[in-house]
């Protein structure tokens, strides 16, 4: 049996189709300012022709300074699509971001440019203070770690005999105090902030172990 009786012949001539996307209303809102170690949280509500949610789509979130190929959320029953963008510049106004509507299969439906803009603050740093207990006898040595980006100074008091200041360029630094007495000190380490992070405090405790403490 041949195969292909059961086919009709390719026309060439024939009228091509193209299958054009349903049409969704799309409305797009973001939480407003953010810190910089905080999440952009962008909600998009989507809708068909009949004013009904549409579940199951994907929105993704692109523009300049988002992670590159976007930010995507797929739509709930209520056809909402929260997606929580990250990682965003601080000092920076965000208002060339966009929102673009796929089906499930990656088919394209439609674009939607943002309808408002949003400011990253500042963020707060994570300052790490470590400071590893040592043996009677031992230098203690104190690094103080911050994000790269996070220079200038950090003020650093270990109990009441030891006052630092340090100048911090790549996000690290650290002192050396020789053979201090048993005991235990409290650490402060004060971060005065630059043009891109917001001045912090945090505290930790160096333990030296007394003589024979084993």
């Amino acid at each position: 049996v041949d195969e292909l009786t059961n086919y009709n012949a390719f026309d060439a001539n024939a009228p091509s189709f193209k299958v054009t996307p349903a049409t969704l209303t799309v409305t797009v809102t973001s939480n407003g300012d953010i810190d910089a170690d905080e999440e952009e949280l962008i909600t998009v509500y989507i809708k068909n022709t009949k004013n009904e949610n549409v579940k199951g789509v994907v929105a993704v979130v692109t523009g300049k300074g988002i992670a590159a190929g976007g930010v995507s959320k797929v739509s709930g029953d209520d056809g909402i699509a929260d997606v929580a963008v990250g990682n965003l510049n601080p000092v920076t106004t965000y208002s060339d971001w966009k929102v673009k509507i796929y089906d499930p299969y990656g088919n394209y439906y439609n674009e939607t440019k943002n309808i408002d803009e949003f400011f990253v603050n500042k963020g707060k740093p994570l300052l790490v203070i470590d400071a590893p207990a040592i043996s009677y006898g031992a230098d203690a040595i104190i690094t103080i770690g911050l994000p790269d980006t996070a220079n200038g100074t950090v003020k650093l008091y270990v109990g009441l005999d030891w006052n630092y200041t340090l100048n911090i360029t790549n996000g690290e630094y650290s002192v050396t105090i020789p053979k201090p007495a048993a005991g235990s000190y409290q650490i402060t380490a004060e971060y005065s902030g630059n043009d891109l992070w917001k001045p912090v405090t945090a505290n930790s405790q160096l333990f030296v172990e007394r003589p024979g403490a084993y």
